[in-house]
């Protein structure tokens, strides 16, 4: 008679509550710093006065 080892792997499918919490945690930090942004006008956009100037290189004189 021949000696069979067999491994039995039990696996419950549920892991530490940690991740999840990770996972709120960092919605909230997000979802806070949007709201933070927004009352002290950085996500408003605004009115901007922006001018910009551009000078052109003038070609050189024609020689004949």
């Amino acid at each position: 008679m021949s000696d069979k080892n067999d491994t039995t792997v039990v696996h419950t499918g549920s892991s530490g509550g940690a991740g999840w919490f990770v996972a709120v945690v960092i919605v909230l930090l997000v979802a806070g710093g949007g709201l933070y942004m927004y009352q002290f006008g950085a996500l408003s956009g605004g009115s901007k006065d922006v001018n910009v100037e551009i000078k052109l290189p003038t070609p050189p004189a024609a020689t004949e």
